[in-house]
């Protein structure tokens, strides 16, 4: 199941299609090892205090990335699910593994 953080603060609009296209395959991947596609990064640039939770011109900014939680992957599934998800997304995203979350931007890496 795809679901937004539960701290409301997480934005979707303005996100590209292509983002939106491949969340669909994100959960497929989460789903196999019974986890939810939790999204916690979109759009937004502030939380709900006023503070910057992204970089100045993340590709957060431009709605070409998302974030989505991890730090409830078990261990020893952890590097099975990234890679997967990395290789299943393809050419035109890339997947940057954080201690908390998984995030993944529209940026062609150039794989044949």
């Amino acid at each position: 199941m795809i679901k937004l953080h539960e701290n409301g603060t997480v934005r979707i609009s303005g996100i590209k299609p292509e983002l939106v296209f491949i969340l669909r395959t994100i959960e497929q991947v989460f789903n196999k090892y019974k986890l939810d596609t939790v999204i916690t990064g979109g759009t937004e640039l502030h939380d709900k205090a006023g503070k910057l939770i992204h970089k100045i011109g993340s590709k957060h900014e431009t709605g070409e990335a998302w974030d989505i939680r991890s730090k409830h992957i078990p261990k020893i599934h952890y590097d099975f699910l990234a890679d997967e998800l990395d290789t299943v997304m393809g050419v035109e995203f890339q997947l940057i593994r954080h201690s908390s979350h998984f995030h993944i931007e529209l940026d062609y890496k150039g794989k044949l």
